[in-house]
């Protein structure tokens, strides 16, 4: 049976503070280097809605097949929205009139199609206002991938790139700055440089009616990615637009999710990294992990030949900075539907956060695979794949039975039993049976409670986003075994690996 949620309240699961902190860290570096410069409106997306971030609740409405949660342009931009390039659009609502103004949003086409742009000028939108009056501010992408900035009554009223600005497949951050104070001045920038400036002589008044994102009038379709648009009613400098760019390329706040890792060389063997004892102390070196029935430990050792054996109470943290080459990893995990080839995170009942595209879901594992590894983590171990990310909530499905949580708020409760096609999941329902459900339109599914206290035992961060909470650790080879709070084991590259650290973040 289906059940509602609270309107607007699209919930994942919670554990603790700290572990919200966590996954949302990322896009607050980005969305606060935005909002320290006031936007009118800002459509971060993360969540899967059009809310608007900048706290003017200009909320923008969904239309047509928009995919939710895709991969953006970096880790701390969390989720973009793909346009589909034929029904899909999002409508915003009148912002009013300004001295001056500034779009800004991140882009990655994916096609221009000359016969589905020939009636609309041969142009696609990336924000338009529905009408084209006095004042009213356009961007958009002409079919040569030239940039179209449009100010209407401007005398001129565009202005237009060098052809080829854009390409296919690439992520650009684009802005697009208006001053009618002085002389009708426009500029364009990609990834925080000046590309293209002129003067629109006549300098009406910047207008933003009632618009679109993604098309014009329902025309100009965008077909590509698009995350964290934002509105001002300022005209940005280039300075800010600079730092907007490199905000979204900065560590995250709590820094699990942080970029880089170990050098990963071919011909090299073992692992190698650098442990930190509680005293200070700094041993480089071969590493090993290992157990006996009472306790963990480590051994060093040094360009000398020499072992040094650490009890997990005596290190502080472990770098990992050198890793043999795993043999087959050139190329990054098949997928089967484009719906797959998107990050998700699964929470596991330890507190554990795992991030990668999930290849596979069978009866007893569910398979997540990145440009690295995979990893095969048991089904029981799991408490929530969030198919979104990017934002978490504290509430509403701690006291919810295992399920599926949609975008538009419904619950279905349910089993799943696998995935179909890479495009759909198969879920067992009581009164339904099994029913396929097309993964974009799933916010998350609930397995269990998250039980166990994330702040026992280390931390181990990897590459890809994962944070696991884990009790334990043994070498074998170039894998980890590691022992996770929810008591299951996981099998991971060393060459994921970040870190370990002990104590709370």
């Amino acid at each position: 049976m289906k059940t509602s949620l609270r309107a607007g309240v699209l919930i994942l699961i919670a554990a603790k503070l700290v572990l919200m902190c966590q996954l949302s860290a990322g896009s607050k570096v980005y969305s606060r280097a935005v909002m320290a410069d006031n936007p009118i409106a800002y459509w971060g997306f993360d969540d899967g809605t059009a809310k608007d971030l900048s706290g003017n609740d200009n909320h923008g409405q969904f239309e047509g097949d928009l995919l939710f949660g895709v991969e953006s342009a970096y880790v701390n931009l969390a989720a973009a929205i793909d346009f589909n390039g034929s029904n899909a659009f999002i409508k915003v609502p009148e912002l009013g009139k300004f001295k001056q103004s500034t779009i800004e949003a991140w882009i990655k086409i994916e096609e221009l199609n000359w016969r589905a742009l020939k009636d609309a000028g041969y142009l696609t939108s990336i924000f338009s206002t529905d009408s084209f009056g006095a004042g009213n501010h356009h961007l958009n992408v002409q079919l040569n991938f030239s940039i179209e900035q449009a100010i209407a009554g401007g005398g001129p009223n565009n202005i237009v790139t060098q052809k080829g600005s854009l390409g296919i497949g690439n992520w650009v951050h684009l802005v697009s700055t208006y001053d009618s104070l002085n002389g009708g001045y426009g500029a364009v920038y990609i990834n925080g440089k000046k590309i293209q400036s002129g003067n629109h002589a006549a300098s009406p008044v910047a207008s933003f009616g009632a618009a679109q994102i993604g098309a014009w009038g329902g025309r100009r379709k965008f077909n590509g990615k698009m995350d964290e648009v934002a509105i001002y009613g300022t005209a940005l400098s280039e300075s800010q637009i600079r730092a907007h760019y490199e905000a979204s390329k900065a560590p995250p706040i709590k820094g699990h999710e942080a970029d880089g890792g170990p050098h990963i060389v071919e011909g090299f063997k073992g692992v190698e990294g650098k442990v930190t004892t509680v005293t200070g102390e700094e041993l480089p070196g071969n590493l090993s992990f290992g157990n006996t029935k009472s306790h963990s430990f480590m051994t060093v050792t040094n360009s000398k030949g020499e072992l040094s054996d650490f009890n997990f109470n005596d290190w502080a943290s472990v770098n990992i900075t050198k890793v043999e080459k795993l043999p087959g990893t050139d190329k990054g995990p098949e997928v089967q539907a484009k719906s797959a080839t998107l990050n998700r995170r699964v929470w596991l009942t330890g507190g554990s956060l795992l991030t990668g595209k999930i290849t596979d879901i069978n009866s007893k594992m569910i398979t997540l695979s990145n440009d690295f590894s995979s990893i095969l983590i048991p089904r029981a171990a799991i408490a929530v794949i969030d198919f979104v990310g990017g934002t978490l909530e504290a509430g509403e499905l701690d006291s919810r039975p295992g399920g599926v949580l949609f975008f538009d708020g419904d619950f279905l409760e349910g089993q799943l039993i696998e995935m179909v096609g890479g495009a759909e999941l198969m879920i067992k329902q009581a009164d339904l049976g099994k029913v396929r459900v097309p993964i974009q339109k799933i916010r998350a599914v609930k397995f269990k409670e998250m039980k166990i206290d994330a702040d026992e035992g280390f931390k181990i961060r990897t590459r890809s986003g994962s944070l696991i909470h884990a009790q334990s650790i043994v070498s074998k080879g170039l894998q980890l075994i590691i022992r996770d709070n929810s008591r299951y084991y996981l099998n991971i590259y060393a060459g994921e690996v970040l870190d370990l650290s002990r104590g709370k973040d």
